[in-house]
């Protein structure tokens, strides 16, 4: 720098002491307002100019130097030229997308109906009410006569730097493998002849063996015969596998709404000894068990919803089910008449009013009454010896029902990990273990006969149970509040019988009864903020003793009357319809 500095220089408000003012470089050739206060100007000037508090003293100012290094840095000027570079390479790109392409590949390639179909699977794939048509290949399978048949078909994106080729599992290893969907089916004929039927649904990585990594979904279809199938038994099973796309599909679609058991029309196929199938869905799984054998008819069947929701803490309560039916043919009789009829209509009856008791849901009321009709279908039972009026005319059996929802107001997680200790007093304690709906619903009827030295008695005897639960909300409530526990909880508990006898000495009628008894209990408990506020419960019992004797004499001797009176006839047809509303469930107990 030079020596034309003296005092101080204000730019732009900023004080600069010793700076340069002159030059090519200057802060005067700048443009930038600048004021040179000298020796002789005062404070107030330099207080004017920077608008605040300033003292000047006198300066000694000596120039000074400094040695720069050889390299010079030019300043940056809008005047100067503009410069050009030449790269000798061009920059890398920051990111290049790999090229991909979507394939299809089966593990058995092929131009057949069954390979085609295997191809359109994936386009159903992630489509919940197209699932089942993957039954379609088991009536394919059935009319080609193969024996044994399995299938991968893939889809993946993969890079087209290679080449995938034909699918060979062997090649590639999986992992991160989620199931969307499975169904397994085994179906054995009466001739003992066994048919395994499967397919699956599954999405996942795959590696190849040169390293090559890419992402699939895939359709895996399983089948195998044990046994010869004769030709009537292949359409049977073709005809089964349409009722299970119809079943499969309204349970994989509406899985809250259960499984529809009318759309299987069991027990009409004669050809069909046994049904064991298996369906799991995204939210929801399901086992089905059907039997028939020379001596019984079973239903076994299992479903659970909001499995994954419940477990993950997205959704409260999870809804357990379970139908246990068995029918016991000895004795029993083919085809149907008006009074097993009757006794149809009056037992699904009781099952309608038991469970709407219990509040059990529409559907839940649906699936047993179609089972217990499915169970019944073409059989009858009545004694050889003794009145048909003392009997239901239905075949002895047993069933048991529970539905219930565990936790219903709260989810795993939100037990897990409640947010704080008012929460946790109340989400952990007994009373966040509720549940609601049908612990226990059995109903069921035995029928003995035995004769001893001439004398034979005919009994049957019917059994109700009923255990069930659930909430209601407090009066100044619109719903039960499981966020504070404020609702009132119920409980019910019903036992229920009916016994008929009939005493014969040799084919004369002796006496004729029927015992009718009820017990039911009801436990109304009210809650506020997780308090048992009260608790009442209600109890009644009835019984009643029907003497039958008479009435079946009388119906005897009209019944011969009317072989001459169509009158007489008549008023015997009402006295059977009077005495038969007596060994019911959803009658006995009206009046």
């Amino acid at each position: 720098m030079d020596g034309s500095i003296s005092g101080v220089t204000l730019i732009g408000g900023l004080k600069l002491d010793g700076v340069k003012l002159a030059g090519a470089n200057s802060l005067v050739g700048s443009g930038l307002p600048t004021k040179i206060l000298g020796a002789d100007d005062n404070t107030s000037s330099a207080q004017s100019l920077l608008n605040s508090n300033v003292s000047i003293s006198s300066v000694d100012f000596s120039p000074s130097y400094t040695v720069q290094p050889l390299s010079y840095v030019a300043p940056i000027s809008i005047d100067q030229p503009s410069v050009s570079v030449t790269l000798s390479e061009p920059p890398p790109a920051l990111y290049e997308p790999v090229p991909t392409q979507e394939r299809t590949r089966l593990s058995v390639p092929g131009d057949n109906p069954l390979e085609h179909e295997a191809a359109r699977t994936l386009d159903r794939f992630n489509d919940p009410s197209r699932w089942a048509s993957n039954t379609i290949s088991l009536g394919m399978l059935m009319e080609s006569e193969l024996t044994s048949y399995s299938q991968h078909a893939e889809r993946s994106i993969a890079s087209t730097a290679f080449e995938l080729g034909d699918l060979n599992l062997k090649d590639r290893t999986t992992s991160d493998v989620t199931q969307q969907a499975e169904l397994t089916l085994r179906l054995t004929t009466r001739d003992g002849d066994q048919v395994d039927f499967s397919f699956s649904l599954e999405s996942g990585s795959a590696t190849l063996k040169t390293g090559e990594q890419y992402g699939y979904q895939e359709v895996i279809i399983d089948f195998n015969v044990e046994g010869e199938l004769s030709r009537s038994e292949r359409e049977a099973i073709v005809e089964f596998s349409k009722q299970l796309s119809n079943f499969a599909q309204g349970f994989f679609v509406n899985p809250d709404n259960g499984p529809d058991l009318s759309a299987l029309k069991l027990f009409e196929n004669d050809l069909l000894a046994s049904i064991d199938l298996s369906l799991k869905g995204q939210d929801a799984n399901l086992t089905l068990s059907v039997s028939e054998t020379d001596e019984s008819r079973k239903i076994n069947v299992d479903w659970v919803t909001n499995e994954s929701k419940w477990a993950s803490g997205e959704l409260a309560g999870r809804a357990k089910n379970s139908l246990q039916m068995l029918v016991d043919k000895h004795g029993a009789t083919g085809g149907s008449n008006v009074q097993q009829d009757l006794a149809l209509t009056q037992q699904q009856a009781i099952i309608e009013e038991s469970l709407g008791e219990a509040r059990a849901s529409g559907q839940q009321k649906n699936h047993i009454s179609d089972a217990f009709a499915a169970i019944h279908q073409d059989l009858s039972f009545y004694p050889a010896i003794g009145k048909a009026d003392m009997v239901t005319g239905l075949a002895d059996y047993q069933m048991s029902f529970q539905g219930s929802v565990e936790l219903p107001m709260q989810s795993t997680d939100v037990l897990d990990n409640p947010v704080d200790n008012s929460a946790r007093e109340l989400r952990n304690n007994e009373n966040s273990r509720l549940t609601e709906g049908v612990e226990k619903f059995n109903l069921s009827q035995d029928t003995s006969v035995n004769t001893v030295a001439g004398n034979t008695l005919v009994r049957q005897q019917q059994d109700l149970e009923l255990q069930a639960s659930f909430f209601t909300p407090l009066a100044h409530l619109e719903d039960p509040d499981f966020k504070h526990q404020s609702f009132i909880h119920h409980s019910i508990n019903n036992e229920s019988s009916i016994v008929s006898e009939q005493r014969f000495e040799g084919p004369e009628l002796i006496s004729a009864t029927v015992v009718q008894q009820q017990e039911k209990s009801h436990v109304r408990a009210e809650y506020n903020e997780g308090k048992l506020i009260s608790r009442t419960p209600t109890e009644s019992s009835a019984s009643k003793i029907i003497e039958a004797t008479e009435l079946l004499l009388r119906g005897e001797k009209l019944t011969h009357e009317a072989l001459n009176d169509k009158n007489a006839k008549g008023q015997d047809a009402k006295l059977n319809l009077k005495l038969l509303d007596e060994l019911f469930f959803s009658k006995a107990f009206d009046h």
